[in-house]
């Protein structure tokens, strides 16, 4: 199967946001046929492990989010993936909500790469 022959998993460091990781890897390795029917769905759960009252988030999710995508960059690497063609619009969604989340210095340094990647992809 898809799965197996990449050897894809849920990474096991993420308790949330794990299916960050795991789409980004399996649409950039997907063979872009396209399946008619959902299989996945994601719904906006206000009582989520992720969410206070009131329905935000309450754990640091762009470090998250961010952090997982680099992963996924470095596993496509390692995959021979040398065209990542998410990446501009992820960098777009993670740039925006900086405005309101900070990234610690380790996950900075994560997204100065994927940026990097992205660009030379850009070229």
């Amino acid at each position: 199967s898809f799965l197996k022959r990449y050897s894809i998993r849920f990474h096991p460091e993420f308790r949330y946001m794990e299916d960050s990781y795991f789409n980004s890897i399996c649409t950039e390795l997907g063979e872009g046929g396209t399946i008619s029917i959902p299989m996945y769905i994601w719904i906006n759960n206000p009582l989520s492990i992720t969410r206070i009252e009131g329905g935000s988030f309450h754990v640091d999710w762009l470090n998250t989010f961010t952090h997982g995508i680099y992963l996924s960059v470095k596993f496509l690497e390692e995959h021979g993936v040398t065209n990542i063609q998410h990446l501009p619009n992820t960098l777009k969604y993670i740039e925006k909500n900086m405005q309101n989340n900070t990234l610690s210095d380790s996950v900075q340094k994560e997204l100065e790469y994927i940026a990097q990647v992205s660009q030379n992809e850009e070229v």
